[in-house]
């Protein structure tokens, strides 16, 4: 009730801030809940457990995000941290099955058609591996567990219901 008053006056990224929510931290997996554009977002995410070049630094992640307003539910994407070359597929493993993943600069995502079956395999495997290389011909390896992932979309799934 107070937090209105000031958060009028803060610059918009504070603002933004401010609005940020963590939802939970489910082993591996964080969930968490901002605005985009005015409209509710939730996402899960997590780090990799093993990253080959680890100077990359925080950004690498993988990302089951919902937005509503939108109607997108279970969006997955992947940041490599750095730009990927665009010539040479990403390439996620889980279960000994192979996602060839679409790229864009930093960013990477399986085909739409995909996202429910990969999806439903993260939630049933222990771990999954990233291979990638990046623009400058840097061949890197991550390495993720998905202990927490069914919990951390539960939570983003009630927590992203409706716009």
């Amino acid at each position: 009730m107070i937090l209105l008053p000031i958060l009028i006056f803060l610059p918009t990224s504070e603002k933004a801030l401010a609005l940020d929510k963590d939802l939970g931290q489910f082993y591996r997996f964080y969930a968490h809940q901002y605005r985009e554009n005015g409209h509710k977002v939730c996402n899960a995410y997590a780090r990799p457990t093993m990253q080959s070049q680890p100077t990359r630094g925080n950004a690498v992640s993988i990302n089951i995000t919902n937005r509503p307003s939108l109607g997108e539910r279970h969006v997955i994407s992947l940041n490599m941290g750095a730009k990927i070359r665009a010539s040479v597929p990403v390439v996620l493993t889980v279960e000994q099955m192979p996602f060839y993943l679409n790229s864009y600069e930093t960013f990477a995502f399986p085909k739409p058609s995909q996202e429910k079956k990969l999806l439903q395999l993260l939630k049933d495997a222990n771990t999954m591996v990233v291979r990638a290389t990046l623009q400058n011909g840097t061949k890197v390896t991550d390495a993720y567990s998905l202990r927490g992932v069914i919990s951390s979309v539960r939570t983003i799934d009630r927590a992203c219901l409706r716009p």
